[in-house]
């Protein structure tokens, strides 16, 4: 049997990546790139589902700001954007 496929659940999966993946994610918020991984796991594989903890929206969202990346409240909570 192969090796098993990371999930790719969202809104985490882009936002990990944006970030430059689970090792810089972790190392930005301070918690272990397992934590991290978890975020794009399947509920069912003790996974968060794609859902990032809003303990850390701040920090990212600080983050993406001062960078310039494209991470906004909607990029991270995964809602849609309104239209205008």
């Amino acid at each position: 049997m192969g090796a098993r496929a990371k999930s790719r659940c969202q809104p985490a999966y882009d936002v990990i990546r944006r970030l430059g993946g689970a090792v810089a994610t972790s190392k930005l918020l301070g918690v272990d790139q397992s934590t991290v991984s978890r975020w794009t796991m399947l509920e069912t594989l003790k996974g968060t589902g794609g859902r990032i903890p809003q303990k850390h929206w701040e920090i990212i969202l600080h983050h993406a700001k001062k960078t310039g990346m494209l991470i906004d409240i909607y990029t991270i909570s995964g809602l849609p954007r309104p239209r205008v």
